[in-house]
């Protein structure tokens, strides 16, 4: 039983050690895997195929999840063609404000 309170030396070295045990499971987990692809379901290849890409990722400091947010603007499309032509011909020196509208997320 390990207990609660550990010095951090020792807490350095324990997860030294577990992450080397840990990563010689990985190994030869994914040893066994690799030679039986050929004849997993459609089901599993995909599973299979998404924890690797995960873990390939995750392995070389590469983004395993992205949030991304939108602020959108509804205008009305004779509005946009109009404002485009301006934009096109050139007949402004800033860009207009765009009309108010209903906001959609």
């Amino acid at each position: 039983m390990v207990p609660k309170q550990v010095a951090p030396a020792l807490q350095q070295s324990v997860n030294a050690e577990l992450a080397g045990l840990w990563g010689n499971v990985a190994l030869r987990a994914t040893e066994s895997i690799v030679p039986k692809l050929d004849t997993a379901s459609p089901y599993h290849l995909a599973l299979i195929g998404g924890i690797a890409t995960d873990k390939s990722q995750l392995l070389t400091g590469q983004a395993t999840n992205r949030t991304e947010s939108a602020r959108m603007v509804y205008v009305q499309p004779g509005s946009l063609r109009r404002l485009s032509r301006r934009v096109l011909e050139g007949e402004f020196e800033e860009l207009p404000e765009l009309p108010e509208g209903p906001e959609t997320a």
